[in-house]
């Protein structure tokens, strides 16, 4: 038997995880994070890529994160965008981490869904507390408005020290599920049609996190135009 050096326990463990959420274990799609050139950073000064661990796998941190917008509405400052691809449906697979110290009440990560510019997109917002108004919600961001769109209204807080495993799944009709450190049970649903075709990116609403491992499975789709 082959020793389990720290990758071979990494690809062990995500076999696992793939396997409880119903993806094929022999499924391997590549990770997005592995090319830096197939993002856009906003704003780049904000970002930095860095290989972590024994395994050498790319991490893409928001060390420095902007306040947040407020014109003409409140919504995430820092957002990196994936600009390869957009999906009609598909499964997101990757690692979240705050940066933030853990006392740090209402710190956040965010994963970017159906971006179409900057003012229209959604939003999963993973939080260490929910407050059923801003934290762990998931929100659209719709030109001039924003509002929350998932349920339940206070979906549990998980977001804590240490690397978290997070599953995002939308089908064409924009059924949504959050899955975080738990691959049976969602941490929140959602409907929302405007999320297939657009792009998929991440981010923060105002606090430092780290991303890792991200893979998409699914079926692409021509992007929707920028809106006016």
């Amino acid at each position: 038997m082959l020793p389990r050096t720290p990758q071979r326990t990494l690809r062990l463990i995500a076999v696992a995880w793939f396997m409880a959420i119903g993806l094929p274990a022999h499924a391997e799609p590549s990770d997005l994070l592995a090319d830096p050139s197939a993002w856009r950073l906003d704003p780049a000064t904000s970002w930095r890529w860095e290989p972590v661990g024994d395994d050498g796998r790319a991490v893409l941190t928001l060390h420095t994160p902007g306040p947040p917008k407020h014109e003409p509405v409140r919504r995430p400052a820092s957002l990196a965008i994936y600009e390869q691809a957009s999906w009609a449906s598909c499964n997101i697979d990757l690692e979240v981490k705050s940066l933030e110290p853990a006392d740090l009440k209402g710190a956040d990560a965010c994963i970017i869904l159906g971006y179409r510019d900057d003012t229209h997109y959604t939003y999963v917002h993973l939080s260490n507390d929910a407050d059923g108004r801003t934290h762990n919600v998931i929100m659209k961001v719709a030109g001039d408005a924003r509002r929350m769109i998932h349920t339940p209204a206070r979906p549990e807080p998980r977001l804590g020290e240490g690397w978290h495993r997070v599953r995002i799944t939308y089908d064409a009709t924009g059924n949504l599920a959050v899955y975080m450190n738990d691959p049976h049970t969602p941490l929140m649903t959602a409907h929302d049609p405007d999320i297939a075709s657009g792009k998929i990116g991440l981010g923060s609403f105002n606090d430092r996190a780290a991303f890792a491992s991200m893979q998409i499975t699914g079926q692409t789709a021509a992007p929707r135009p920028q809106t006016p």
